[in-house]
């Protein structure tokens, strides 16, 4: 590993840190469940056959895992920032010595990029956490709904229920 690969990894396991402590003051802490990824994988049949209260109890830890995933998107794109910032702070000062007027902004980041090892080092990562916030997109907000279909199939169940015993 060279000196910038360690500097960076330094300085981004460091920002990662007051994350991790920020989320553990505010007392947000869920984690990934491999229980959520069975329920998430249900067929219709095992869905049609659940009980009303099977339903809720699948809600509430459904619910709880897409909390968990948009943690995992709000820290992505949290080190995806902090990233850039400090991509385009070490570019800031050197903007004025590559190129010539008429150079196109774009060319000369990319040419910094290609000539800095640290900025080099940072766009990398940069690019690996781009992927990642493009993945976990939608996820959360996806979760939930279908948490929402439980819990309203919940409702439905136990209202036929109890019609169904009066």
């Amino acid at each position: 590993m060279t000196k910038e690969q360690t500097y960076v990894e330094e300085r981004l396991e460091s920002f990662e840190s007051e994350l991790n402590t920020l989320i553990a003051n505010i007392g947000v802490s869920v984690n990934n469940n491999i229980e959520c990824n069975r329920i998430l994988n249900l067929t219709y049949e095992e869905i049609k056959n659940l009980d009303s209260e099977d339903c809720s109890i699948y809600y509430i830890m459904l619910e709880q895992y897409a909390l968990y995933i948009q943690q995992l998107t709000n820290r992505a794109i949290s080190i995806q920032n902090w990233l850039n910032h400090n991509l385009n702070v070490i570019f800031g000062k050197e903007i004025q010595n590559i190129g010539t007027q008429f150079t196109k902004f774009e060319e000369k980041k990319i040419s910094f990029i290609n000539n800095n090892s640290y900025a080099f080092e940072l766009n990398k990562k940069l690019l690996t956490v781009g992927a990642k916030c493009i993945e976990l997109n939608a996820i959360s907000g996806k979760i939930s709904q279908i948490a929402s279909s439980l819990n309203s199939l919940a409702k439905v169940k136990s209202w036929t229920k109890n019609q169904n015993q009066n």
